[in-house]
Parts: structure tokens; sequence; C-alpha cells
């Protein structure tokens, strides 16, 4: 029995393994596609009948089965492709400003005839909005690309929140017809208020110290470029007041802006600060026109104007040094010079006298 089951393990059979009861004849035929050939594992049971197909017949039945694959693939209806694997609309979630502007990107690999138009569904429905003929109604939305034959993103300009929706960029069957050949699988639009001016306006750092004489900047980013005056206020302990604004004017010459006629950085510098310009500012942006209503109010910050500091304690420790030393001089030269003068030398002793004991000595001696 071993060397019946060493010798069925070397050898190359024409057999394919029975399946069990209740198979179909498609796995017959799947089983035809792949060669008659197996080697059998020592561990299986010699006593397990097998047999094995027709070789000719299941080679014919594999054709069959390969050519009828391929007519399904060539003769399959266009508009049975899932509209994401030829459309592509990525990322499927973006968010924007009130007033801002965004791009809905739209990729089209089928660049059969027909149209690619936009549609997009508010809440009410899914409705026409913009198209490759042209004809939109809202002059904010325009190809990033015009005529491309796969590009079909679009940009829309001063989003309003009333965009908010779902977009969707869809080929259609060639000539008028309405009907969507291939539908894209959309990208959603979150549209948001422009509540807080911090939002869209940026003033860092929040806390600014200067000195007094000194100069300081402060910061501006505003992130909205639509038309309307970016201008200066200040609170100083006695409510907000106008204090600079991008038309110039400004009554102060200390003040001017870091750069002029940038259409983003507002920033401004005050020069020889004093102790009165301590306060909150703010940077606003304004409504178009004369309008002094504020559409984007800025967050603000506070500026601190500290007094001009005295000298520091190490060179003041150093002045009182130098005086010590001074006044000590000038007391050891004129004790000196006094006792010159009067002729006494420490100790009460005068000079004379002096003299006269040294004399004294020499005659002793």
């Amino acid at each position: 029995m071993e060397n019946a089951s060493r010798d069925i393990k070397h050898m190359r059979t024409e057999q394919i393994l029975n399946w069990p009861d209740g198979s179909s004849v498609a796995s017959s035929i799947l089983l035809s596609m792949l060669p008659c050939h197996f080697l059998i594992s020592p561990s299986e049971p010699v006593s397990r009948k097998q047999t094995c197909y027709p070789k000719d017949a299941m080679s014919l039945a594999a054709k069959t089965c390969w050519l009828l694959l391929c007519l399904t693939l060539l003769l399959r209806p266009q508009g049975a492709v899932m509209g994401e694997h030829v459309i592509t609309q990525v990322p499927s979630l973006v968010h924007r400003t009130e007033g801002q502007s965004v791009t809905l990107n739209c990729t089209v690999r089928n660049t059969s005839a027909g149209a690619t138009r936009w549609s997009r569904d508010t809440g009410r429905g899914r409705q026409p909005f913009f198209n490759t003929g042209g004809g939109a109604s809202d002059p904010r939305v325009a190809f990033i690309l015009e005529n491309h034959l796969t590009d079909k993103s679009i940009r829309i300009d001063n989003l309003t929140l009333g965009d908010s929706g779902v977009y969707y960029c869809d080929k259609y069957r060639p000539g008028p017809s309405s009907e969507i050949a291939i539908p894209g699988p959309g990208v959603t639009l979150t549209v948001t208020g422009a509540v807080l001016g911090e939002d869209l306006i940026t003033q860092v750092p929040s806390l600014v110290t200067g000195t007094e004489g000194q100069s300081v900047t402060l910061n501006c980013t505003v992130r909205d470029t639509r038309a309307g005056a970016t201008r200066w206020s200040r609170d100083t302990g006695r409510g907000r007041q106008p204090f600079f604004n991008t038309g110039g004017g400004a009554s102060d010459p200390r003040v001017a802006f870091i750069l002029e006629n940038h259409l983003a950085d507002k920033s401004i510098r005050i020069d020889n600060l004093t102790l009165g310009d301590s306060g909150v500012y703010y940077c606003d942006k304004y409504r178009p026109g004369p309008s002094s209503e504020i559409a984007i109010p800025g967050p603000g910050m506070n500026l601190t104007v500290a007094a001009q500091p005295d000298a520091s304690p190490s060179v003041q420790a150093a002045v009182r040094l130098a005086v010590f030393v001074l006044v000590t001089l000038a007391v050891l030269v004129l004790c000196i010079s006094l006792y010159r003068a009067r002729g006494t030398l420490p100790g009460g002793r005068t000079r004379e006298g002096e003299e006269k004991v040294t004399e004294e000595r020499d005659t002793v001696f």
C-alpha cells in the first residue's frame, strides 16, 4: 500500500477530482480552463474514485465560455457603467465660509460625444446648474479650464449660504437629450456664515507691549478680498473710535501701513509711542461704498505702553560707587593739605619739635 501511494505522488495524471454532489455545470466548465494535471497528496486515500472529463469536450466548453464573456463586455450599454468609475469628484466633502471662493473638481475619463453638465441639490431636488455650453445664469460660476476634454472642474466665487448642497458632474447622451448617460458621484459643499471676524481676520499676537518713545507693529491679516475698506479703530477707555483706514486720511502722522495697498496684509506701525496709546486696537472689514457698517469685525489686540524706565540698578550702583570714591579722595587730599599748612604731623607733634629731638639724640651718641 505504501509503495502504491509513493508512486501516485510522483505521477502526473489526466484526472480531476470528483466534485461533491450537487455541483453545477458551470463549476465543471471553470475547472476545464485549468490544466488537467494535479499532484495527489500522499494523504489522499487511494481508494477515492477519480474521473476525468474528456479533454477535447472541456476545451471546447472553455473556449465557448470565454467567447460569451468577451461579447458581454463588448456589447454592454455604456450607461450601465457606474458613474464613479468614469467620473471622479474629489474630494467628496468641501467646506467654505460665506464670501469665499471654491473649486469643485470633476474629471471625466469618457471622451465620447455628449455634454458634461453640472446640477445641484440644495434641498429642493436636483436642478440644472452649469454646463459645457455655457449659458449659466450665475456669473459667479466658470470652468477652471475652458473646453478641456476631461477636466470639467468649476469655480464658484462669492459664496452664499444658499450655495450649500450636493453638486453633480454628469455626462449626458449626445444630442438634445436630457438623459444622463453617466452620473457623477457628487460632491457635498457646506457654506457657513462669517459670523465671527476671527474666521476671516486674524490679529496675532493678541497682547502687545511697547515702551514709551519706541515703535510697535500691530499685525492684521484679512482673508476676505471682496470689495470694502479695511479700517482700524481703537478703544482707549472712552469707547471705540476711528484710528486708521486703507484710504489714508489718518490724523496721526506716526501711523502707517507696513505694506501699502496689499490685499491681505493690513498691519500698521505706530512710531514714538506715548502712554495714551495704550488700548484695544481693532482691524475691521467694512461693507462696500460709503457705508460705515462693519461687515467682518476683527478680534482685536491689546496694546500696553510702559513708561520709559530709569537707569538700570547696575548703572545706579556704579554711579554711587564712583561718587563715594571721589568724595573719599577729596577728603584725603584736604587733610594732607591742612597738615602741611599747619606744620603738624600725626599724633599732635610739630615739625620743629621733631627736629629738636633728633639733634639731642645725635649729641648723646
